[in-house]
């Protein structure tokens, strides 16, 4: 008798734990199933509505496309065509300091900041743009002939090491852009500006010049 008890009541357990094994099942499919569905109308919307650049040809659909986009789709529009590579997450990171920096010179501009402080910002994030979308162009069309990234290290890493500089002088410019939006432009936040502008265009021009392609 006691043993019948002791089946029933097993049974009964083995019932209730299938019975919440299988609404755990329920709900988590009820979670998962929208991100998921979520995901492929954001790839769809992306696929449909940001460039798909062709290898070589980036600067030419970024100099268009940047110009009206923010840091986030500039930088969706990169990793969509860059590859796999360590030199594309420094490209990605410096067309997104660039997009941050062009924002903020306009809002700059809307605060009250002189169009002759803003003017030069402006230019030289023009100028760091056209040369990163050349390194992008020609990673992409290096990407195209399918080879081995890790080959190609001893002309990838002084890039890379330019890029990281770039990056820099870009936030340290984005910093004092903030420090003359709030210091109603200073004769000393200026001065600082001046000279994190300069090595901007140091930078610049150090990416701009690279050797070894």
């Amino acid at each position: 008798m006691m043993g019948d008890v002791l089946g029933l009541l097993a049974t009964a357990i083995l019932v209730l734990a299938a019975i919440v094994i299988a609404n755990l099942a329920v709900i988590g499919l009820l979670v998962v199933l929208p991100v998921v569905l979520i995901r492929r109308a954001v790839r769809r919307v992306q696929r449909r509505f940001l460039p798909m650049i062709r290898p070589g040809r980036v600067s030419d659909g970024m100099r268009e496309f940047w110009g009206v986009a923010n840091r986030r789709a500039v930088q969706l529009v990169l990793r969509r065509s860059l590859p796999a590579w360590p030199i594309s997450s420094k490209l990605v990171d410096a067309a997104g300091e660039l997009a941050d920096l062009r924002a903020g010179a306009a809002a700059a501009l809307a605060a009250g900041v002189p169009l002759g402080i803003i003017r030069p910002i402006h230019e030289e994030a023009v100028e760091a743009s056209d040369a990163v979308w050349r390194i992008a162009d020609r990673v992409t069309a290096a990407a195209a002939q399918r080879v081995d990234a890790r080959l190609l290290a001893p002309a990838l890493d002084p890039e890379i090491e330019k890029l990281t500089n770039l990056i820099v002088a870009i936030r340290q410019a984005r910093e004092s852009l903030a420090q003359l939006t709030l210091s109603h432009v200073n004769s000393r936040e200026l001065e600082k500006a001046e000279r994190r502008l300069r090595a901007l265009d140091e930078a610049t021009r150090a990416v701009a010049a690279l050797p070894g392609w």
